[in-house]
Order: structure tokens, then C-alpha cells, then sequence
């Protein structure tokens, strides 16, 4: 039988090292968020020129492929409970941390040092387009990979006892 684990127990970003099942919508709201505080953040603070546009759009572009490459190994779907076995993998923990590190830094930075102003505005604008782009590819690698995976019993899980973390 697969153990649960409960989401408080251990934080969600540990639980991507482990092998687990997880529904698809749950596997879209990191995605999800990451492309909408991108895409917010676009909106609501107005850059003031072409640089920083240029900035953003050269990530997007650049790291859609990225996302393509790295997006989730999935080992099973089980299409009728809408369901996805997923390998364990250090890259989503370590995705995120960068991403929200680099976002954080570079708005701490603009509090402390105002007049470098104009070079951090490009470089929170790129960080933004390089979250949306790899977030978008990882969206279409995902959408790709739970097509083509194979379809899961629901004994599956029992296969491999202990290493699954069951989430959803």
C-alpha cells in the first residue's frame, strides 16, 4: 500500500523528491501561479522603456526550450481518476527556490539601491520572462508527456510499496 503524507508534515517542495501520485490540476497550480505573477507583475508595474521589454521577451524566448527539456517525468496516468504517477526529481525544488530567490533579491535591491533603478527594472523584467517562458514550456512538455504516457491500473501503486507519496 502507498503511505500518505500529509501536505503540513513536510512542506510540498521536499514531496517533489519522492515518487507520488498527483492529480493533473494539482500539478498546473505551481505553473499556474508562476505565469500569472509573471504576467502580473508586467502589468502593474509599468517599465519605461524598451530595454526592459527586450529583457523580458529575450527569457521568454530563451527559456520556453528549457522548460520543454525539463518538464515533469511522468511514469503513469490514470486518465479516468485524472491522476499522474510522477518520478521524483530535485529540479521543481530547486526551480522554484532560483526563481523566487532571484525575484526577491532583485526587489530587495531596488529598495536598497534606488539609483541603480533603470539595470534592475531589465533585470526583474528578464527573471519575469524567464519564469513565464519556462513555465510555458514545462505547461506544453507536461500536456505532451501525459498524452503519450502510458495508462496506469490502480494497482500501480502497490508495485513499488515505500516509494510513492500519495498527493492529492
Amino acid at each position: 500500500m502507498s503511505s500518505f503524507c500529509s501536505p503540513t508534515s513536510s512542506g510540498k517542495g521536499v514531496l517533489s523528491l519522492r515518487t507520488r501520485q498527483q492529480s493533473v490540476w494539482r500539478m498546473l497550480i505551481v505553473p499556474g501561479l508562476f505565469i500569472a505573477t509573471g504576467l502580473l507583475l508586467l502589468v502593474l508595474r509599468p517599465s519605461g522603456g524598451i530595454l526592459p521589454m527586450v529583457g523580458w521577451l529575450v527569457g521568454l524566448v530563451a527559456f520556453v526550450p528549457l522548460g520543454l527539456l525539463t518538464g515533469p517525468r511522468l511514469l503513469g496516468v490514470d486518465r479516468t481518476r485524472g491522476q499522474v504517477i510522477r518520478a521524483g526529481s530535485p529540479v521543481s525544488l530547486v526551480r522554484n527556490l532560483l526563481i523566487f530567490a532571484a525575484q526577491y533579491g532583485i526587489a530587495v535591491a531596488l529598495f536598497r539601491h534606488p539609483e541603480a533603478h533603470a539595470s534592475l527594472v531589465v533585470a526583474g523584467r528578464a527573471v519575469s520572462g524567464t519564469s513565464i517562458g519556462y513555465f510555458i514550456g514545462w505547461t506544453i512538455a507536461f500536456r505532451q508527456r501525459y498524452r503519450a504516457a502510458p495508462d496506469a491500473t490502480h494497482s500501480a501503486p502497490e508495485a513499488a510499496p515505500g516509494i510513492m507519496v500519495k498527493n492529492s
